[in-house]
């Protein structure tokens, strides 16, 4: 096509004709090349946001752990004297029941050996009650006897 319209020119044919071809053809090459340098830069805006956000998070991110950990670690200090004070409030309790059902078991082991006493020194009496009455009505008997 240039040469096309160098022949023109040159014999003064058409040559305002190739002068808008060629003018219309470096516009519409500016124009493309504008357009995909304003992509290309957009596009590059766009990448480096994205990695300046990707970064931002991943600093958040890094801050947010390591705030967790040392929450952790101040959290577990204070559990672990939280759970050794309840441990030990758990083991008292322990005690004191261990101490109220032994002495309970201890009463009612007195009680029963009390009853036990009690009731063998009832029978006792209650015999040595029917042996009197018994020695009272043979020496009834006796008396009547004679």
């Amino acid at each position: 096509m240039g040469a096309g319209i160098r022949a023109g020119r040159r014999a003064g044919i058409g040559a305002e004709s190739g002068i808008r071809d060629r003018d219309q053809s470096r516009d519409r090459s500016r124009d493309q090349n504008r357009d995909r340098n304003r992509e290309r830069s957009r596009d590059q805006s766009r990448d480096r946001n994205k990695e300046q956000n990707r970064d931002r998070d991943q600093s958040r991110d890094k801050s947010k752990d390591q705030n967790r950990e040392q929450n952790r670690d101040r959290d577990g200090s204070r559990d672990g004297s939280r759970d050794q004070s309840r441990d030990r409030s758990r083991q008292q309790c322990r005690d004191r029941s261990r101490d109220r059902d032994q002495s309970r078991d201890q009463s009612k082991d007195g009680n029963r050996e009390r009853n036990r006493d009690q009731d063998g020194s009832r029978e006792r009496s209650r015999d040595r009650d029917q042996s009197r009455s018994r020695s009272r009505d043979q020496s009834r008997e006796r008396d009547q006897a004679s």
